[in-house]
């Protein structure tokens, strides 16, 4: 990842500088072509948890269709893996939260070929929400950046802001999977009565447990589908 000390003529003569290997760039980008050509895309993946493996005809592997989900489906634009771990690294705790502008240009691409013309969008998209604790330190939520991103992009679908987390729990990348389900247990609460067909919006899916916990306050809620949508898939 680039250091904050950008090369001299660079910091003069008004070009940005690749986040990644701090090559001058002549647009707004914050990734230069070059770099944005390494994140790895996915490709292939199943619908229900966005790994790539073997599908049915449906887009399933044989763990999704036998287990219960309580999503429908996964979408994920990329893999979390380098350099895309410093991108998201910037955007989430030094907010170079621009960088989000081309990563949600790919997400929307992504979504908009999962969606057949007789498969119906969601109606509202449900970012994971911060503890206001959290939110105060950080300053934004990554994830109401995101899903502010893609509704621009051409979804034009609304983003709620009446979901939130009413405990301030530890960070899950420190825990391990059985910490993470427990970790994130009646987290989230939501003050309004959800439409049928949802999306929850986040920035990278691990283990799956917050979005697990959040699909199911919002199906208490009155939902009856809820996708996933998000910038990377870990595995």
């Amino acid at each position: 990842m680039a250091n904050s000390f950008l090369p001299r003529f660079i910091r003069t003569s008004g070009l940005n500088a690749c986040y990644l290997c701090e090559t001058a760039i002549t647009s707004n980008e914050k990734v230069c072509e070059f770099c944005f050509s390494e994140l790895q895309e996915i490709r292939g993946a199943c619908k229900g948890c966005a790994l790539p493996m073997q599908v049915d005809q449906a887009g399933f592997c044989g763990q999704c269709r036998e287990k219960r989900m309580t999503t429908t489906i996964i979408l994920a634009a990329y893999r979390y893996a380098p350099p895309l771990n410093f991108l998201v690294h910037g955007f989430k705790y030094h907010q170079q939260v621009t960088i989000l502008d081309s990563l949600c240009n790919k997400l929307n691409s992504v979504i908009k070929a999962a969606y057949s013309e007789q498969e119906s969008l969601p109606s509202t998209l449900y970012p994971v929400p911060l503890h206001p604790k959290r939110h105060r330190e950080r300053g934004y939520n990554q994830a109401v950046e995101i899903a502010k991103r893609l509704r621009d992009c051409e979804l034009a679908i609304p983003v709620s802001s009446q979901c939130r987390r009413i405990k301030n729990t530890r960070s899950q990348s420190e825990l391990t999977h059985a910490e993470r389900a427990r970790n994130v247990e009646a987290v989230f609460e939501i003050n309004e009565t959800v439409d049928s067909h949802v999306a929850i919006i986040d920035d990278v899916l691990t283990t799956g447990a917050t979005v697990a916990a959040l699909a199911q306050t919002l199906k208490e809620s009155g939902a009856k589908r809820i996708d996933v949508w998000c910038i990377a898939r870990a595995f």
